[in-house]
């Protein structure tokens, strides 16, 4: 329908009945591109999907890009442009590892704005102060406004000097969050360590473990910090608020 109705042509003459939905999107955009013709295809995308998050990031990212390779001066312009205007994300091919945040304090703030965000919950809060039993929660949130809570877990690691998470920290949290009230519908547990395939094994297994003792009990989730630097990149308001360097113009002169 999109290549019919944006592009005025079928999408058979384009992509193979038999194709599987993955190459039929890659086909399609390498024809797009091919012909000078993908501003349209994103365009079209994005109006048919208007209320896409991701969707409406990638578009909003591509224009920004292709106006600023085509029109110099819109450089200033963009500069100059309202502050008030809606961030996009950087271009992808701009995306860089970002470092985490030097203590505590500022790692439970990330993730605060960062799974607000995910959940979509402006009431989303970090979970009482330092000293205070936490219950293995730091930040929590309405992630479905169903009264059920998910929560977050924030474990800052020093990367140079090769400190990770471990599985006994990470059982160790999953036993204190069942004592969180309300019950908990999800506990991710984030750490500045590197993905540990390890570790996600064995949230899995704690995810099965709790759902044969209990059908309502919460899941457990691990997002190393790779994984968490991907999903900042989707959020550019959470990521120019703890990354203002990386804003459109802030290295403007």
């Amino acid at each position: 329908m999109l290549a019919r109705t944006k592009l005025d042509l079928p999408l058979e003459q384009i992509v193979s009945a038999q194709a599987s939905l993955r190459d039929a999107v890659l086909r399609l955009v390498k024809w797009a591109e091919t012909r000078n013709r993908l501003p349209e295809l994103v365009r079209g995308a994005r109006e048919e999907n208007p209320r896409h998050p991701d969707l409406l990031a990638f578009a909003g990212a591509f224009f920004q890009e292709v106006d600023l390779e085509t029109d110099p001066a819109s450089r200033t312009s963009a500069r100059d442009a309202d502050a008030g205007r809606a961030m996009v994300a950087p271009p992808l091919r701009m995306r860089t590892q970002l470092d985490p945040p030097a203590n505590d304090e500022d790692f439970e703030r990330l993730c605060r704005d960062l799974w607000a965000a995910v959940w979509q919950d402006p009431t989303a809060q970090r979970h009482g102060r330092s000293g205070q039993t936490q219950h293995g929660v730091d930040v929590y949130g309405n992630h479905g406004h169903d009264g059920r809570y998910s929560a977050v877990q924030c474990k800052l690691r020093d990367r140079h000097r090769g400190s990770r998470l471990t599985q006994r920290e990470l059982e160790a949290e999953a036993t204190a969050a069942r004592e969180f009230t309300p019950r908990l519908r999800e506990l991710i547990v984030c750490h500045t360590g590197p993905n540990d395939a390890r570790l996600e094994s064995m949230a899995r297994d704690l995810t099965n473990d709790h759902a044969q003792e209990d059908p309502h009990r919460f899941s457990v989730h691990v997002w190393g910090w790779e994984n968490l630097t991907d999903q900042l990149w989707r959020f550019p308001e959470v990521l120019y608020t703890h990354y203002p360097h990386l804003a459109p113009g802030a290295n403007s002169t």
